[in-house]
């Protein structure tokens, strides 16, 4: 079998490398017997005398192995076996075999080759309009914009609007003002609504992402406002920056009746875009009346990072009531961040209803109002049982000042309490 396959090989590599009748075999003895005679020998045994044919790759490959076979096995039943009436069909595998393979190894190479030869183009544009970037950004007049070879081809505004939307998230001021008549001369803008409009939702959350950014606010972009609804999280996202940077006086008018939750990745992204297009401040109370709870918790951070006070204190205490978790702890949090004053009843009437989250809020407005003491302490004492928020309460007593200090000395000559008095050693020996 091994001597069969073997020669099968060989075979196939030397394909019509010899005349179809002309093959050369050798004896046990090492002699060389002539084509006519292994011709003949096989006649013989197959009982054909009709003259030897010329024939096609498959016959002369089956013919070769019958008289290998008919060389070396003298058995009958051999040549009655059903292997041996299989090895034309075993043969055709083989070959389909080897030109499958063959065809997957030139399909490789060529894939690549392709690919590398796009990469070393992309390489070339990329970096030959990077120094022409360098130059006008640093050496032109805002009105001396550049010619770009090529770029009336796709591949070439894609490369250039990459390297804009690239330079615009790292440079400020005139050099940006630069990239935003830049990109209005070239006339880029039709290209890239194109790409948003016919392209795989892949392509349009690119495209989104880079309106985002300010050079590229110029120009109105079709079904925008409809886009920051999409179904698709990416899209949904990319759009509704991109409708912060085109609509900044109505810059969060996409949340109302918003149906979609805003993860704290989309708030992020979000405030980010606020921060960098310099997009005057919304009304954000407004968002306060929403029913959807993520909306709401965007409004609360937002109003707190803006430090945006509210007309009425009450409208922020009505939060600390709410049945969402999350809600009212932004809502005890802003509360603290705003200084909202006349607020320490509240505070202690909610404390044991609270989680462990939220009472640190709420101590954390007593340090920083100078409301914490030993009264406070004893009375938050008597209905305090966690350990984690007892040594929280004294870490803030001793760094609200230098008097607190004095009283958490107090505490600890007084207290018979071993894990209190642990807990007090404990800051003041850490304490510098």
């Amino acid at each position: 079998m091994r001597r069969i396959l073997w020669l099968a090989i060989i075979f196939t590599l030397l394909i019509y490398a010899r005349p179809a009748n002309s093959w050369i075999y050798a004896s046990d003895k090492g002699k060389m017997t002539s084509d006519t005679a292994c011709m003949e020998d096989d006649l013989e045994f197959t009982g054909q005398t009709e003259d030897v044919r010329k024939m096609g790759l498959l016959e002369d490959m089956s013919d070769v192995v019958y008289r290998y076979i008919n060389r070396y096995s003298d058995n009958s039943s051999v040549k009655r076996s059903l292997f041996y009436r299989l090895v034309p069909f075993f043969l055709a595998l083989m070959v389909l075999f080897v030109l499958s393979i063959v065809s997957i190894m030139i399909v490789v190479f060529t894939v690549k080759k392709l690919r590398y030869n796009r990469s070393r183009k992309r390489s070339r544009i990329w970096n030959n309009y990077r120094d022409i970037l360098v130059e006008y950004l640093n050496h032109n007049n805002e009105h001396d914009v550049p010619g770009f070879p090529g770029l009336d081809h796709q591949l070439h505004k894609k490369i250039l609007i990459r390297q804009l939307y690239e330079l615009a998230n790292a440079i400020y001021g005139k050099k940006q003002l630069k990239l935003q008549e830049l990109y209005e001369r070239k006339n880029l803008h039709p290209y890239l609504t194109r790409k948003i409009r016919t392209g795989w939702w892949p392509i349009k959350a690119v495209y989104l992402k880079y309106l985002s950014i300010r050079p590229f606010r110029e120009g109105s972009v079709k079904d925008i406002a409809r886009l920051t609804k999409s179904r698709n999280h990416q899209v949904r996202l990319y759009s509704q920056l991109a409708f912060i940077s085109h609509h900044p006086d109505q810059a969060f008018a996409f949340l109302d009746g918003y149906d979609y939750t805003l993860s704290e990745w989309d708030q992020m992204n979000l405030y980010e875009a606020m921060i960098h297009n310099s997009i005057p401040i919304p009304d954000l109370y407004q968002y306060l009346h929403s029913d959807n709870v993520s909306v709401v918790i965007f409004a609360l951070r937002l109003i707190r990072w803006y430090y945006v006070k509210a007309r009425e204190p009450e409208e922020l205490l009505y939060f600390i009531h709410h049945p969402n978790h999350q809600v009212r702890l932004e809502a005890y949090k802003t509360i603290v961040d705003l200084n909202i004053r006349g607020v320490e009843d509240i505070f202690r009437y909610h404390y044991l209803k609270e989680s462990v989250a939220v009472k640190k809020v709420m101590i954390d407005y007593f340090e920083r109002n100078k409301k914490l003491s030993k009264e406070l302490y004893q009375e938050i004492l008597e209905l305090e049982g966690d350990k984690e928020m007892v040594f929280y309460l004294l870490q803030s007593l001793h760094n609200q000042s230098f008097n607190s200090q004095e009283e958490l000395h107090a505490i600890l000559e007084e207290t018979d309490d071993p894990a209190i008095q642990a807990m007090c050693r404990h800051i003041i020996e850490n304490a510098y």
